[in-house]
């Protein structure tokens, strides 16, 4: 499959995309300076220390709680298998006073969503007004201060945008395909 001058200049754009929300990822680390993120890391160890998905004490939406569980439980086993924990045990008490440590998780998250966001932003451009069209509202996105901030921060509004633009995507398919 050859690329054209579009589909390659798009590449440099995503790469720019999650560059730039990659770089100042652990600003701030081990603290929590965006007070949301360390809420949504609660919030999933809760769930999987309740085995529920049921979240009852959060004053924010799930959605960052239930893409973090099986990152976290993931981190978890390879610990394990790796000698990093000895038992489960080991792993509660490191969660227990190292919690900080899995905002790095949130931000990673974060971050790829809002390199998903600036892809379908180009999927929808192209597919509404053009590919010229979409890659240059792909640029824009890539390049906005305020979705940089947001990217690299572990909050829910990027993902939650990713979701957005997805049904908007798959509403403009729906409509075109009938």
């Amino acid at each position: 499959m050859k690329l054209g001058k579009i589909e390659i200049t798009l590449l440099v754009v995503l790469a720019l995309a999650l560059a730039l929300r990659l770089l100042p990822i652990g600003y701030g680390l081990p603290l929590s300076l965006f007070n949301d993120e360390y809420v949504q890391v609660a919030s999933a160890l809760k769930m999987m220390e309740a085995q529920t998905l049921f979240l009852s004490f959060s004053y924010l939406p799930p959605l960052m709680a239930y893409l973090l569980i099986p990152f976290i439980a993931l981190y978890g086993v390879f610990g394990m298998l790796f000698g990093i924990f000895d038992s489960l045990d080991g792993f509660k008490t490191f969660i227990l006073l190292n919690s900080q440590q899995l905002l790095i998780f949130n931000r990673i998250l974060v971050a790829l969503a809002g390199t998903a966001a600036v892809w379908l932003t180009y999927k929808l451009g192209s597919k509404i007004f053009g590919k010229l069209v979409g890659l240059i509202a792909a640029l824009w996105l890539a390049l906005d201060f305020l979705h940089l901030h947001s990217s690299a921060s572990g909050r829910f509004w990027i993902p939650l945008g990713l979701l957005m633009l997805l049904a908007i995507y798959s509403l403009w398919q729906l409509a075109k395909t009938g």
